[in-house]
């Protein structure tokens, strides 16, 4: 019987919105509607506009995208001068080898290194490279992607669409705003021994609240001594956490000293404000060069397979700041401009922590608030619950995820009263779980 062309796609069922850009999507709404309001309508005052709180991009303190100098230098000079060819598979070559060092601290023979679609595209790539060629054969028994509880939503959509099973480690106490660090360990000493596990090495998202150096010490340890399990770091945040390049991938560099065959997802959204120009890498740390050509290969024909090609503009704009051996005297110089500005940027979200904590201490809020300047980086974990920031949402217009999770960019000296001030309402008032 022929099929009806209305009926063709009967079995695609709607898709859930995603967490995220969900509640992004609310607040876009409560702006437009805010925006066409009479001026004379009480509620247009501009005390009232509708803050968001969601997504993870900078903004300045008067809440607008910031283009770092460096990067709208080096775009000035690539004005004209861009030929828009195709890149090779692994990507723009000076890019590839300032991503390495970067994280590494060197370039190195038994390290394969692909340029992706940002942090995603690399875990996505990275993904499904671990279910095609890593672990064991017989694959009767699902393979086991581990996720610190809680971790960034999209961790568990990317590594189920590769075909893992996903599954919790602990990591963070809610009721003490605290790392459950035995815990982690325990579990990690007792999983799969073939999982991959998904580590943060920086600021992590969404709690903000990392590992200590000797913790992540005691967690190489754990790793060597169960040689099969994958460490897969997601950093994301390099510079952007603590300000120091070197210091935010210490963990990384923790590992690979003590021998372990570290995979690594790059992004340079956000220590770049590269966000819509998707600018990542994926890096293999194999056995040997001649393990590191064939994994290469590997990776490329898994590009070659999804998107083809990465794109190039974002690509040129790093390499000009990370590596650029044809302009010696300029590479270093853009280097340096690029450190001042991820200063400028983590100093200032430093401030709004301390500026928030010390609001929300002034007006006696309930609770304890010094997590607030101890987590670091982009995100805070509030501790905020779902029914209270919902009550944030509908009584304030402040936007921010169900599960308390604030974007530290979107505080500023304008907001930050206003914001606590529906912190302390929420506390009060909202509904109890």
């Amino acid at each position: 019987m022929e099929q009806k062309s209305g009926n063709r796609y009967d079995r695609a069922p709607m898709a859930k919105p995603d967490s995220i850009f969900g509640v992004q999507e609310e607040w876009k709404k409560a702006l437009a509607a805010y925006k066409a309001l009479p001026k004379d309508h009480p509620d247009a005052a501009p005390e009232k506009i509708p803050i968001s709180l969601v997504i993870g991009a900078y903004r300045s303190d008067e809440g607008k995208p910031w283009v770092l100098p460096v990067v709208a230098d080096i775009e000035r000079e690539m004005l004209g001068k861009e030929d828009h060819e195709y890149l090779p598979m692994d990507g723009h070559q000076n890019f590839r080898m300032g991503a390495q060092k970067l994280l590494f601290g060197a370039n190195r023979s038994d390290i394969a290194t692909i340029q992706t679609l940002s942090g995603t595209g690399a875990l996505c790539v990275g993904f499904t490279f671990l279910m095609k060629y890593c672990g064991p054969e017989d694959r009767r028994a699902p393979r086991i992607v581990l996720l610190s509880s809680p971790t960034w939503g999209n961790h568990r959509t990317v590594a189920e669409a590769a075909g893992f099973v996903t599954a919790d480690y602990p990591y963070y106490n809610n009721a003490t705003n605290s790392v459950r660090f035995e815990d982690m360990l325990q579990s990690l000493r007792t999983c799969d021994p073939h999982a991959v596990v998904v580590l943060h090495p920086s600021a992590h998202n969404p709690t903000g609240m990392d590992l200590t150096h000797e913790q992540w010490e005691q967690l190489a340890q754990v790793f060597r001594s169960r040689p099969t399990l994958v460490p897969f770091f997601d950093s994301a945040y390099q510079g952007y956490a603590s300000g120091d390049l070197d210091a935010d991938v210490s963990a990384i560099r923790t590992f690979v000293a003590h021998g372990l065959p570290v995979v690594v997802a790059q992004s340079f959204s956000k220590n770049l404000g590269l966000y819509g120009e998707r600018v990542g890498a994926l890096h293999v740390l194999c056995a040997n060069p001649n393990e590191q050509a064939r994994v290469q290969s590997q990776l490329k024909a898994i590009v070659r397979a999804t998107y083809s090609n990465p794109p190039s503009y974002g690509a040129r704009i790093a390499a000009a700041v990370l590596y650029n051996p044809q302009h010696p005297t300029e590479w270093p110089a853009r280097f340096e401009q690029w450190k001042g500005c991820l200063s400028i940027m983590t100093e200032r979200l430093k401030l709004m922590r301390t500026q928030l904590q010390a609001k929300l201490e002034e007006l006696e809020t309930p609770g304890r608030w010094n997590h607030l300047t101890v987590q670091q980086g982009m995100f805070s974990y509030t501790g905020l619950t779902k029914n209270q920031v919902q009550y944030m949402a509908a009584h304030h217009k402040i936007y921010m995820l169900d599960s308390g999770r604030m974007s530290i960019a979107g505080l500023n000296s304008h907001n930050v009263e206003r914001v606590a001030r529906a912190m302390k309402d929420a506390i009060l008032h909202a509904p109890p779980m």
